[in-house]
């Protein structure tokens, strides 16, 4: 028995089908979100929809013999967040592709910057000197005697303020001072007339308890302290005889000042005009 005898025949070509697929899709009418293969923004499409599409899509047969071939390059992913159902179609021809070479020349320095640059001399060649003259003694006796003087009116601050510090702590606010004295107003050494004198926003008052009788107590109104700080100064008493009539007389001492008090008729009166006494120094 023979073999079979092996058969040459032409060779079949399996055909292949293009999907025509309509490109055209409508635009949005709000121009948002949309390009060419999307479906619009207005008109919703579902996976439904996209089935049953697929099922009335036409298929022409296309024959080997008339292929050709068809450079399948890869579309470069376009930037969005919309997921594509279709896609470019094979058998689209793609616009020709232009290159854009760019050169970049440098750009020509100017004349005057040349010039600048050329006539500018090395940094070590330059040396900046300054010119140094010699104080006169004045300028030096002049912030002596602006020092002295700050001090000297630092220490008159100073001494101003130890002394309002002193007269708080021996007379008081108002400043207050007293005295025991034997003037003939019905005392005696044993029971002395008792003096007080007050400060009162500058207005001197002096009180007399004669014997200490608090029930004739008689007051005194003393001359009125004039100037800042003047309420802030103290007075005091002493008794001399300064008429020589033989009777004490009152002092009132308000620092360099001296007030004279006759005493006269058992009661102190001030000095009358034109009438003049003795005072000894101390």
């Amino acid at each position: 028995m023979k073999p079979p005898r092996e058969q040459h025949g032409v060779p079949s070509r399996f055909s292949r089908c293009v999907p025509v697929v309509d490109l055209d899709t409508p635009a949005a009418t709000h121009e948002v979100g949309h390009y060419v293969g999307v479906h619009p923004e207005d008109q919703p499409y579902s996976t439904g929809d996209m089935v049953q599409h697929r099922q009335q899509r036409q298929y022409s047969p296309v024959q080997s013999d008339a292929l050709s071939v068809i450079d399948l390059e890869d579309e470069p992913r376009m930037r969005t967040s919309v997921r594509r159902y279709h896609t470019q179609q094979i058998g689209v021809q793609s616009a020709p592709r232009t290159m854009i070479r760019v050169h970049h020349h440098p750009v020509p320095a100017r004349a005057t910057r040349i010039q600048s640059t050329s006539q500018t001399l090395p940094h070590s060649s330059l040396y900046v000197t300054r010119a140094h003259f010699p104080l006169h003694w004045l300028f030096y006796a002049g912030i002596a005697l602006m020092f002295m003087l700050i001090g000297w009116i630092g220490l008159g601050l100073l001494t101003s303020w130890w002394q309002g510090v002193q007269d708080d702590w021996q007379y008081g606010h108002p400043r207050t001072f007293q005295i025991d004295a034997v003037v003939g107003h019905h005392d005696s050494t044993r029971s002395p007339s008792h003096f007080t004198v007050w400060n009162l926003k500058g207005r001197l008052v002096i009180v007399e308890f004669p014997a200490g009788d608090v029930t004739h107590a008689t007051i005194c109104v003393g001359p009125v302290l004039t100037g800042v700080g003047q309420d802030q100064i103290p007075a005091t008493l002493q008794f001399k005889d300064v008429n020589h009539d033989g009777k004490p007389d009152m002092i009132v001492s308000v620092r360099e000042l001296r007030y004279v008090f006759i005493n006269e008729n058992g009661s102190f009166r001030p000095l009358k005009p034109g009438e003049a006494v003795q005072m000894e120094k101390g």
